[in-house]
């Protein structure tokens, strides 16, 4: 009877799961890449560029990669944020082959002030939550994080 109740609370817990988690995450993403749009003329492709970059990508190669398209396709999105300069370009004496990116430092305040409007969205949305509340949903995601994210669980 116990096991029967613990796989309902299971079943009902994945379900919640679907109906919460992705369009919390579609409308958090949404907002972010409105500001990029709205507020520095990014498309979606140049912010991931930027982001990768700032997550440690350093070749179109790495980006593409992570992206999972063509490298054509990076380097048109590189070749705009060069232009805009947030983006350059430099590559080693001894083997030219290599093209290395770096965020510049526009490329850099552009990231960070894009997060910055993000994360004041998220307080603006969370706020009306109790203490209790915000410990709840802390709780929950370290629990995800433990139960979904770490491979010794599998």
């Amino acid at each position: 009877m116990a096991e029967e109740k613990n796989q309902v609370l299971i079943n009902a817990a994945i379900t919640r799961f679907w109906e919460t988690i992705p369009p919390v995450w579609h409308s958090v993403r949404d907002n972010v890449r409105g500001y990029a749009a709205a507020d520095f003329g990014l498309t979606v492709e140049q912010f991931y560029v930027l982001r990768h970059i700032r997550r440690g990508a350093r070749t179109v190669s790495d980006l593409a990669a992570a992206r999972k398209i063509s490298n054509s396709a990076i380097s048109q999105s590189v070749e705009v944020l060069v232009e805009k300069g947030l983006l350059s370009r430099s590559s080693q004496k001894e083997d030219r082959r290599f093209v290395y990116l770096a965020l510049t430092d526009e490329g850099n305040a552009v990231l960070t002030a894009i997060f910055e409007k993000n994360h004041a969205w998220m307080e603006q949305k969370l706020a009306s939550l109790s203490q209790s509340d915000l410990q709840v949903v802390i709780h929950a995601m370290n629990l995800l994080d433990e139960k979904l994210n770490n491979e010794k669980n599998d």
